[in-house]
C-alpha cells in the first residue's frame, strides 16, 4: 500500500497556480484518502496506522485543546484514540487531486452528547 503523509485531513487547504489534473496518479490517490476514511469510520483508531508515513506530521492549527502537531504514527493514533472515546464523526464531502497532493472537505461532529435544546427531562 503506498503511504501518503497526511496533514489534518480537512484543514490545510493548498492553493496551486498551476491547473488540477485528472488522471491515473490522481484518482489513486483520491482512492487512497477514501480508503483512509473508510478506515477512520471503522471507529478503531489502529485501522488509520496503516496510511501513516513513518515521519508524519499531524498538524491542527488554532488555539484550542485539539491543536498542535502530533509526531510519528504512535502520536497520531494516540490523538485519534482519543477522538474515537469522544465519539467524533467525519463525513467527507469533496476531494481534489494534483499529482500527490489530495485536498479534502469533510465535516466533523461529535455524537457523543446530545444537544441541551434536544434532550428530555422527566
Amino acid at each position: 500500500m503506498t503511504r501518503l503523509a497526511l496533514l489534518a485531513a480537512g484543514t490545510l487547504l493548498a492553493v496551486s497556480a498551476a491547473p488540477a489534473h485528472s488522471g491515473p496518479l490522481e484518482d489513486r490517490n483520491i482512492q487512497l484518502i477514501k480508503d483512509y476514511y473508510a478506515a477512520y469510520a471503522t471507529g478503531n483508531p489502529e485501522a488509520v496506522r496503516p496510511f501513516l508515513a513513518p515521519d508524519i506530521v499531524w498538524r491542527i492549527p488554532g488555539h484550542h485543546p485539539l491543536a498542535g502537531d502530533k509526531r510519528g504514527p504512535d502520536e497520531v493514533v494516540a490523538f485519534f484514540r482519543g477522538l474515537a472515546d469522544g465519539k467524533f464523526k467525519a463525513e467527507p464531502i469533496f476531494f481534489q487531486a494534483q499529482g500527490d497532493l489530495v485536498v479534502d472537505v469533510h465535516r466533523g461532529w461529535n455524537v457523543g452528547e446530545v444537544p441541551r435544546s434536544t434532550s428530555s427531562t422527566r
